[in-house]
C-alpha cells in the first residue's frame, strides 16, 4: 500500500543532510535527493532513497523541499543559478525549508528575492537551521529552530517534527530570519567551546598531565560541555575521522562576527576564536576535523596527539584545566545570551534550547546561566548567587584569572638544561628542538628601535631635501650640466661621501656620475616612499651598479619628474630600458634585483597608447616567476631554493620580504585593473606579515597596501570568481558585499597610529571595488534588498566614497603626477563608477550633480598626467568625455524643452542614460565589470558619432545645401557639450579588446614609436 506521507525533495546530502534524508526514508517518507557528489547519490539510493539528476528534477511536482548545504552560496546556486535550478520547477505553494546555517540577513534577502526577483511570492519559506551533529541527524533527534510566517510553519511542522527530537522543535517568534538568529547565538557557544577543547587539552599537554584522567575529571565536573565530551574522543584518535571540518565552524564564526559588526554588537569571544580558526586554515588544516586545532597549542606539529601524553595526575593541575574550561564556558554563555537579547530573541527559549543542544555546558545549563538570563531580562545589572554548591560569578572569574596566569608562566627550561632535553620533552619521550639561544625582543625594545629608526630616516630626509635636484637639459643623448647635485654636499658627510658614483651609459645615452647620483637621490626623495621595496638610500648606494636593469630603471623613473620640462632624457631611456627588461638571456636576468626592477617598471609604467601594449602584465609575470625560483615566497627558507645559499642577514631578509609584498601588490592591482585573477595567491608569507599589523617592520604604506590587496583578493575571488558560475559572478552577492565591506571599514582600526594619509585613497578604491559588485547586481536604483539595517544603501555609501576620494586627490593633484599607477588607478576607477551611479539618479538631483562634477574633476586631473598627446591617460579621458557630453546634452534638452518626455538622441534605439542605466552586460571581469561595460558603451557612442559626422558631411555636399538634413534639434544650444569637437576615433583605446588587433611582439615597440612621434 502506498505511503500516506507526502513525498519530500531533499537537496544536499552531506554529513548532516544524508543522515536527515535517510532518517525520513526510515520514517516511511518517499525522499527524492540531489547532491553534487555522485558517490553520495549512490549511497542514498542504496539506503532506499530516490535520486535526481539536478535541483530542478529533484523538486518537480513535490510540495515539500528541504535544503541542507554548507553555505549560503551553495544554497543560492542550487535555487537559482544552477544550469537546472530549483526555483523555476517548484510547484505552486511549495514549502521550502532552509536548514543550513546562514545569516539572518541572507535568509531575509532570499525571501525578498524569491518574491520579487523570481516572481514567486507563493513559495512558503521556512528558516529552520538545525543542531545536533550527524549522529542525531540520522536518528531524527535534532534540535531545530524554525521561523517564518504562520502559514509556512503550519505547512512544515509535521516534517520538521519528523526530523527533530519531540522536545526540541523550537518555533522562534519574530518572522523569517529569527531562526537563523537563534542558531547564530547557539553557535557563539559552539565556536568558543570547540576551540576550548583543543585549548584545554593543549594546556594539559604543557602540564604533562594524563589525558585520559583529565578527560574523566572534566566530564564529571564543572568543566563539562557536550562538545568537550564529543570532541575528546576525536583528539585521542588523532583527528583522522573527519566528522566536522574546520571550515564549517570557521564559517559559522564568520557569520557571528559579521552580524555583530552589522548590528553594532561586540563579539570578543567569537572574534578571538575566529582568528585562531583562520590561523589553522592558513596552516592547511581547513579540511581536517576541527578537533585537530589542538595542534595550535602544542609545541610540535606531530599528527598523533598521543605522543604528547604525560602521566601526571596532580589534582591542582587537573583542577586548573577544569577552571579554564569553566571560565571559557561562562564567558561564552554571557556573549551568547547578550547577543540574543540584542537581536530580540526570547532568552528563556534560547537558554532552554542551547542547554540541551550541542552548545550545552554545565555552566550554561546550571544556575549561573539562568541567573544571566534573569539579569538580562530585568536589566538590573547584577547576577544572582549560584545555587547550593555552585560557584559564584566572582569565583569563576578569579579561577579563570589564576588558570590564565599559570598558563602564561609555563616556560620551557631548555635553556637551563641544554644540551639535554627540556623537562616536558623528557617526560613525554620526545626530542627537544628548541633553540636555547633564541631571545624574544620585548615590545618596549621593539618600539624604541622603531623610534630610533624613524628619527634617523627623518634626519636623512631633511638633509637630502635641502639639496636641490639637478635641472636637466642638454642634448638628445646625454645628461650633463650644472646645478646643485648630491656631489655638491660636504664630501665628509652623507651617503655619497663613501660611495663614488661612476659614469653610466646605455646605448647612446651617457650620464655623468654626478648626475647619476642626483637621479638616484631624486628617486629616493620623490618616488621611493610610495612603493618602498628597495633598501634605504645609503644601502642602495653601496651596490647601486650591481644590477644594470635596476639602476637604469631607477634613473629612468627619476628622470620622468622632469620629463614635462625637458623630456629628452626620459624619452631616450624608455626604449633601451624596455629592451634590457626583455633580455631573458642576460646574465643578470634571473636575480633578486631584477625582480625589484621589473616591479618598479610595473609601478611606474612607461607611456603607452593601447592597454594591450602595456607590458606591465608580462613584467609582473616574469618578476613573479623569478621570485618563486629564488624563494621570495618562503622567507627563511632561501637555502632550499638556491644550492649553497647561506642564511641572509636580517637587513637582506627584510628587503626580500618587502619585495615579495611588492610583487603581491603589483600582481593584485594588475588583476583588478584587467578584471582577472591575480597571479600571486596570498600564501603564508603574505598572511603572516599582514597578521603582524603594527608590529611588522615592513614600511607602513607597503604593509597597508598588501593588507588591502589581501582583502580585495578574497572578496574578488568570492564575488567574481565563483567556480559554479560560467561568468564567475556569484548570483547573490549582497551578503558577501556586506561582509567584505565591513571588514574593509574596520581595517583602519588595526593601524590606528600608523595610517598614512595617502593610504585613504587606496582604501577607498578597494571598498569601491567591493561595492561595485552590488552595483552590477542591480538594474537601477537599489531595491529594498539592497538596503542595509542602517538604512544606508550601497549606492549612497559608494557615492560618499567616490566624492571623498576625488576630493582628496584634487587636493594633491600636482603630487599625483608622480604616484605609482596603483594610486592613479584609484582615481580612474572612482571616475567611472561615479558616472555609472550618476545615471541612476534623477535629472537635476543633488546626487547626480555632485557625481558628474566629481567625474569631471577626476578627468581633468587624469588628463594632467598625460606626457604625450595620445597616451593611455588621454584615451581614458576621451572615453569618459564622450559619455559625459551625451549626458550633458540629454540634460539640456530636458531643461529647454521642459519635461522628461522629450525625444532624446539614441544609440541602437536606446537613450544614452537608459543605456548606462541598464543591467551591466559585462559579467566576467570581476570587480571591473562596471569599467568595461562603460568603456564598451563609450566605443559605441564614438562609432555612432563618427558615422553621424560622415553622414552630415555627405548631406552638406548635395547640390542644394538648403536640403541638407538638420542634425541638431531646433532651438537647442549645444556649444557647451562640444559635440562638434570630437576626439578622432583613432585615439579611443581598445581597452584590452583583442579581437580587431593584429597583435604581435613588435606592437609594444610600434605603440611607443607612434606615441612619441610628432602629431
Amino acid at each position: 500500500m502506498a505511503s500516506s506521507k507526502p513525498p519530500i525533495a531533499f537537496i544536499g546530502l552531506g554529513a548532516m543532510g544524508f543522515g536527515m534524508a535517510t532518517n525520513l526514508v526510515k520514517e516511511g517518507y518517499t525522499v527524492r535527493g540531489f547532491d553534487a557528489y555522485p558517490p553520495t547519490l549512490e549511497r542514498f539510493a542504496a539506503a532506499g532513497g530516490q535520486i535526481a539528476t539536478s535541483p530542478a528534477d529533484c523538486v518537480k511536482d513535490i510540495s515539500l523541499c528541504v535544503i541542507m548545504v554548507a553555505t549560503h552560496l551553495q544554497a543560492s546556486n542550487l535555487l537559482r543559478e544552477h544550469s537546472e535550478p530549483a526555483v523555476p520547477s517548484f510547484p505552486k505553494d511549495v514549502v521550502l525549508m532552509l536548514c543550513s546555517t546562514v545569516s539572518c540577513g541572507y535568509v531575509q534577502g532570499l525571501a525578498e528575492e524569491l518574491a520579487k526577483d523570481a516572481g514567486r511570492p507563493d513559495i512558503k519559506l521556512v528558516d529552520c537551521p538545525v543542531s545536533g551533529g550527524a549522529g542525531r541527524a540520522a536518528t531524527g533527534e535534532l534540535s531545530i529552530m524554525a521561523s517564518g510566517t504562520d502559514e509556512a510553519l503550519a505547512a512544515a511542522r509535521e516534517l520538521l517534527q519528523a526530523m527533530s527530537d519531540p522536545q526540541k522543535l523550537y518555533i522562534v517568534k519574530g518572522g523569517i530570519g529569527m531562526g537563523s538568529n537563534m542558531k547564530m547565538c547557539h553557535q557563539v557557544l559552539a565556536a568558543a567551546q570547540i576551540l576550548s577543547v583543543s585549548e584545554a587539552m593543549g594546556y594539559a599537554a604543557r602540564l604533562s598531565l594524563d589525558f585520559d584522567y583529565v578527560g574523566e575529571e572534566v566530564i564529571k565536573g564543572e568543566g563539562w560541555s557536550w562538545l568537550f565530551e564529543n570532541r575528546l574522543g576525536r583528539i585521542r584518535g588523532g583527528w583522522d575521522n573527519i566528522l566536522s571540518a574546520l571550515t564549517i565552524i570557521a564559517k559559522d564564526a564568520g557569520i557571528i562576527t559579521s552580524e555583530g559588526r552589522r548590528l553594532g554588537f561586540p563579539t570578543p569571544m567569537t572574534s578571538a576564536a575566529e582568528q585562531i580558526y583562520l590561523m589553522g586554515i592558513s596552516r592547511g588544516w581547513d579540511n581536517d576535523d576541527d578537533s585537530g586545532m589542538v595542534r595550535a597549542y602544542l609545541q610540535g606539529t606531530g599528527e598523533d596527539f598521543r605522543q604528547f601524553a604525560g602521566k601526571d595526575r596532580d589534582a591542582d593541575r587537573v583542577a586548573s584545566v577544569t577552571k579554564l574550561l569553566r571560565g571559557i564556558h561562562t564567558c561564552a554563555a554571557a556573549e551568547a545570551l547578550a547577543f540574543g537579547k540584542h537581536v530580540g530573541l526570547d532568552l528563556e527559549q534560547l537558554h532552554t534550547l542551547s542547554s540541551t543542544a550541542a552548545g550545552g555546558s554545565k555552566m550554561f545549563a546550571g544556575d549561573l546561566g539562568s541567573n544571566v538570563v534573569c539579569m538580562l531580562n530585568t536589566q538590573d545589572g547584577s547576577v544572582a548567587a549560584a545555587g547550593a554548591g555552585g560557584p559564584s560569578l566572582d569565583e569563576v572569574i578569579q579561577d579563570l584569572r589564576l588558570a590564565v596566569d599559570q598558563a602564561h608562566h609555563l616556560k620551557c627550561d631548555s635553556a637551563d638544561l641544554y644540551p639535554d632535553a627540556c623537562s616536558r620533552c623528557s617526560s613525554t619521550g620526545r626530542s627537544c628542538v628548541v633553540d636555547p639561544t633564541f631571545r624574544r625582543v620585548t615590545k618596549r625594545q621593539h618600539v624604541t628601535d622603531l623610534e630610533s629608526e624613524l628619527l634617523r630616516v627623518r634626519r636623512e630626509l631633511q638633509r637630502v631635501k635641502a639639496t636641490s635636484p639637478l635641472p636637466f637639459g642638454g642634448g638628445n643623448s646625454s645628461c650633463s650640466g650644472g646645478g646643485s647635485t648630491a656631489s655638491d654636499q660636504d664630501p665628509s658627510s652623507g651617503p655619497f661621501a663613501q660611495n663614488e658614483i661612476q659614469d653610466q651609459a646605455i646605448d647612446d645615452v651617457h650620464i655623468t656620475g654626478e648626475n647619476v647620483g642626483a637621479l638616484i637621490q631624486e628617486y629616493f626623495i620623490t618616488f621611493h616612499p610610495y612603493f618602498p621595496i628597495l633598501p634605504d638610500l645609503q644601502t642602495f648606494l653601496t651596490k647601486y651598479d650591481k644590477n644594470k636593469l635596476l639602476l637604469w630603471t631607477v634613473l629612468t623613473i627619476a628622470s620622468s619628474k622632469q620629463s614635462t620640462e625637458s623630456p629628452t632624457l626620459f624619452s631616450s631611456l624608455v626604449e633601451p630600458v624596455r629592451t634590457l627588461a626583455g633580455d631573458l638571456y642576460h646574465a643578470q636576468s634571473r636575480n633578486f634585483e631584477t625582480v625589484q626592477a621589473l616591479l618598479l617598471l610595473c609601478a611606474w609604467p612607461f607611456p603607452y597608447q593601447r592597454t594591450n601594449n602595456d607590458p606591465s602584465q608580462m613584467f609582473a609575470g616574469l618578476a613573479t616567476q623569478i621570485a618563486y625560483q629564488i624563494g621570495l615566497h618562503r622567507p627563511g627558507h632561501s637555502e632550499e631554493f638556491n644550492y649553497g645559499e647561506t642564511a641572509y642577514s636580517k637587513q637582506d631578509e627584510l628587503e626580500r620580504r618587502k619585495t615579495w609584498l611588492g610583487c603581491f601588490v603589483i600582481n593584485e592591482m594588475l588583476g583588478l585593473k584587467l578584471g582577472v585573477p591575480s597571479m600571486v595567491p596570498a600564501g603564508h608569507a603574505i598572511v603572516s606579515e599582514v597578521a603582524k599589523g603594527q608590529s611588522s617592520d615592513i614600511p607602513k604604506l607597503l604593509l597597508i597596501s598588501a593588507h588591502l590587496m589581501w582583502l580585495i583578493q578574497k572578496a574578488a575571488s568570492a564575488l567574481g570568481d565563483d567556480p559554479s558560475v560560467s561568468s564567475g559572478a556569484t548570483p547573490y552577492p549582497m551578503g558577501l558585499v556586506r561582509t567584505f565591506d565591513n571588514d574593509l571599514s574596520l581595517i583602519r582600526e588595526i593601524y590606528t597610529f600608523d595610517w598614512p594619509e595617502i593610504a585613504d585613497i587606496l582604501w577607498s578604491m578597494i571598498r569601491l571595488q567591493v561595492l561595485s559588485f552590488a552595483v552590477v547586481a542591480n538594474d537601477a536604483l537599489p531595491s529594498s534588498s539592497l538596503i542595509d539595517p542602517s538604512s544606508q544603501t550601497y549606492y549612497a555609501r559608494a557615492t560618499d566614497l567616490i566624492l571623498a576620494t576625488i576630493d582628496k586627490v584634487s587636493k594633491r593633484a600636482e603630487e599625483s603626477k608622480l604616484w605609482p599607477i596603483f594610486l592613479k588607478y584609484c582615481l580612474m576607477f572612482a571616475q567611472m563608477l561615479a558616472i555609472k551611479l550618476a545615471v541612476q539618479r534623477d535629472y537635476g538631483s543633488e546626487a547626480r550633480t555632485e557625481l558628474m562634477y566629481a567625474a569631471r574633476t577626476g578627468v581633468q586631473i587624469t588628463s594632467s598626467w598625460s606626457a604625450y598627446p595620445k597616451d593611455n591617460f588621454v584615451r581614458h579621458c576621451a572615453n569618459l568625455k564622450s559619455i559625459m557630453q551625451r549626458l550633458d546634452y540629454e540634460s539640456q534638452l530636458r531643461r529647454q524643452q521642459g519635461g522628461s518626455n522629450v525625444p532624446l538622441p539614441t544609440l541602437d534605439g536606446i537613450e544614452y542614460s537608459e543605456l548606462l542605466k541598464r543591467k551591466t552586460s559585462v559579467r566576467s571581469r570581476m570587480s571591473t565589470n562596471v569599467v568595461y561595460d562603460l568603456v564598451w558603451i563609450a566605443k559605441q557612442i564614438q562609432r555612432d558619432a563618427v558615422a553621424a559626422q560622415a553622414h552630415q558631411q555627405d548631406a552638406i555636399q548635395v547640390s542644394d545645401p538648403q536640403s541638407a538634413p538638420n542634425l541638431q534639434a531646433p532651438g537647442i544650444n549645444v556649444e557647451h557639450v562640444d559635440l562638434d569637437n570630437q576626439i578622432p576615433a583613432s585615439v579611443f583605446d581598445d581597452f584590452a579588446f583583442m579581437g580587431d588587433l593584429d597583435f604581435s611582439a613588435s606592437d609594444i615597440w610600434m605603440d611607443w614609436q607612434t606615441l612619441r612621434a610628432p602629431t
